[in-house]
């Protein structure tokens, strides 16, 4: 009888430890979460850029004079006609950049210095791509967007640690707009001692265009 007792005694302790399988699978602790992975930037989830002031100061514009047709490589240049009485705003005499493309989103335009004198020279390897086939009895049809914007000069705020302003200095924040600010360039002076600068607001203008036939020479 002894075998069978050690036997049923075997099948008892089996029995036990079957029977605390679940209990220690729900006493051991939960794994780790896994990491989500890289973080989804979704388009609707961005916050939209701060809007630019719009002024209006552009009248019109007018290519290679009001011409009906040009002719390809003759370079091109663009007339720019302000509004008669126009407001420039941050109180500026004209404009610090400007920008002119084939397309109306400017989606190939860079800003550049604003020219002030003379018309505009353009450049056809920027403009040969948004000419239309339709619209010219003879060549494509070419119509260059353009508009200007505005670049105030820098405010000034202290950096902390920095010597205090000599007493000749203005306080901080006043804004120097004595003349206006070149596109990708610093504002005026470097900022005083103890001080950094912070970017002025920017104002943008309407957007005129012109149309014109273009003809590639022969």
């Amino acid at each position: 009888m002894k075998p069978r007792i050690a036997a049923v005694q075997h099948g008892i302790v089996i029995l036990s430890a079957l029977a605390l399988v679940p209990a220690l699978a729900t006493a051991q602790p939960a794994p780790p979460a896994q990491p989500a992975g890289p973080r989804v930037d979704r388009p609707q989830m961005r916050l939209p850029p701060a809007a630019e002031t719009v002024v209006d100061v552009l009248a019109a514009a007018a290519l290679n004079a009001g011409a009906n047709s040009a002719m390809v490589p003759s370079p091109p240049a663009l007339q720019r006609q302000f509004a008669r009485g126009a407001t420039h705003p941050f109180d500026l005499t004209r404009p610090t950049g400007e920008r002119y493309s084939a397309f109306e989103d400017f989606r190939d335009a860079p800003w550049q210095p604003y020219r002030a004198t003379g018309d505009l020279p353009l450049d056809w390897q920027r403009l040969l791509g948004g000419v239309q086939s339709q619209g010219c009895a003879q060549g494509g049809q070419l119509t260059v967007y353009y508009e200007v914007r505005y670049q105030a000069k820098p405010t000034y705020a202290r950096v902390p640690g920095k010597p205090q302003l000599p007493p000749d200095q203005p306080p901080p924040g006043t804004p120097d707009r004595t003349t206006a600010t070149p596109e990708g360039a610093a504002a005026g002076h470097p900022p005083p001692a103890g001080l950094r600068p912070l970017p002025g607001p920017v104002a943008v203008s309407n957007v005129v265009s012109d149309s014109i036939c273009v003809l590639l020479q022969q």
